[in-house]
């Protein structure tokens, strides 16, 4: 069952090496003490590749989630509008 913070619903992220999109490419988990630790493998579109634990990649994306969010309020909250359009009758 995919829940919201499984990988095949996590999207994408930005690659902590070039910042452009990466995404999660496979899981496995190492075994670690005092418990089995989950990794995801991430791979970004240069190529870079890392396997970080699976909490620490879903942090972060939630992190940039909130970051993106909060962009998208900030630019919808500035009133930015476009211009009206000159009609026909305008000089």
């Amino acid at each position: 069952m995919n829940t919201p913070d499984s990988p095949k619903t996590a999207g994408f992220l930005d690659c902590p090496a070039c910042g452009l999109p990466a995404e999660i490419v496979d899981r496995f988990t190492f075994e670690g003490s005092p418990h089995p630790v989950e990794h995801a493998k991430i791979m970004c579109l240069a190529g870079h590749w890392y396997t970080p634990p699976l909490d620490y990649v879903l942090t972060v994306k939630r992190a940039q989630d909130g970051r993106e969010r909060a962009q998208r309020q900030r630019t919808r909250g500035a009133g930015v509008t476009q211009p009206p359009e000159r009609g026909a009758t305008d000089g």
